[in-house]
């Protein structure tokens, strides 16, 4: 049960909690100490996948690459911190977490090492990891969620195949929170520091809770 999910500072999942509790904790002070900023992402994304293979991203770049994205979102408004799925249903919010999408897709597209574009791929599932991992306002569209939910709204008309983040696909996550909203309601689950302690008053928000859905039932019906 999600209810029962617990995380331990040693374990795989808690690089979630260490960039997100970060993020939230210092969502204006992110370029006083870009470094630290840098490595709270880069050890996040290195953690979640987003590093391995022959990806440019951790082939040609190091940790500073990340600066532009950590600039931009040290921009951002209060009103863009507390974004969650319960917004969805406003269409200038869902906008609003689109136009931050678009926008971290060019910052990584524009990465550059020593003046040279670097060709990184922004693709759906770095950015959608890089939101989950700061803001927290939407899940992570990986493999496993997008099949998940590719499933879950296999009959829907019009039909979401939750490779685009957009109005629609943001529209039948919400469709989902609203049909599992009493199940969702009382799962409080604390965010923790480095040393397993509960951040105050700081839980996973509901994007978080349904990414959790969306990937372990991925990962059942992969391994059936």
């Amino acid at each position: 049960m999600m209810s029962s999910f617990q995380v331990v500072p040693e374990g795989r999942a808690a690089s979630y909690d260490f960039c997100y509790g970060y993020f939230q904790a210092h969502c204006h002070e992110l370029s006083k100490n870009i470094e630290l900023s840098c490595l709270h992402l880069w050890s996040y994304l290195a953690s979640w996948g987003m590093l391995r293979g022959s990806g440019k991203l951790i082939s040609n770049c190091s940790m500073k690459v990340l600066t532009d994205v950590i600039m931009y979102l040290d921009s951002l408004h209060d009103s863009d911190w507390i974004l969650d799925v319960d917004d969805y249903s406003d269409e200038d919010k869902r906008d609003r977490i689109i136009e931050i999408y678009n926008d971290l897709s060019s910052k990584i597209r524009s990465i550059k090492v020593d003046g040279a574009l670097v060709g990184v791929n922004a693709t759906i599932t770095l950015v959608t990891k890089i939101m989950l991992g700061t803001i927290g306002c939407v899940p992570a569209f990986d493999d496993f969620f997008s099949s998940t939910f590719r499933s879950e709204f296999a009959t829907d008309k019009p039909h979401c195949g939750f490779r685009i983040l957009n109005s629609n696909a943001l529209l039948h996550i919400h469709t989902f929170y609203l049909e599992n909203k009493e199940a969702l309601k009382d799962v409080m689950i604390p965010v923790i520091d480095f040393n397993g302690n509960p951040m105050p008053g700081l839980f996973y928000k509901k994007a978080k809770l349904i990414d959790m859905f969306g990937w372990n039932v991925g990962l059942e019906n992969s391994l059936k």
